[in-house]
């Protein structure tokens, strides 16, 4: 077979679409939000009591690389939202619910 006549595979690659349902996305987003919402409790709380706690003497090199794992687990957070906004939308413009 000669390969004029044949699609190679880049060609055939580029021609498939995947369609998710709406609804789907939806769901997906609704999922999304609820980890970000989690992540932000979460971190927001691990944050509060290691500011917080009065009865235990952490250095501030323990602060400070926890500070560092909490911002960057919030920063996750931010993510999920940002993507779980995106579905949203992409959900409302397809005309799911409002």
């Amino acid at each position: 077979m000669s390969s004029a006549s044949s699609p190679s595979r880049a060609d055939a690659s580029t021609d498939l679409e995947v369609r998710t349902p709406a609804r789907v996305h939806r769901r997906r987003a609704v999922v999304l939000l609820a980890l970000a919402v989690f992540q932000f409790w979460l971190w927001g709380t691990r944050i509060y009591n290691l500011l917080g706690d009065s009865t235990v003497e952490y250095t501030l090199a323990f602060v400070l690389v926890h500070l560092v794992l909490y911002a960057a687990a919030i920063g996750a957070g931010v993510v999920l939202t940002v993507l779980g906004l995106r579905m949203w939308r992409e959900a409302r413009a397809a005309g799911v619910g409002s």
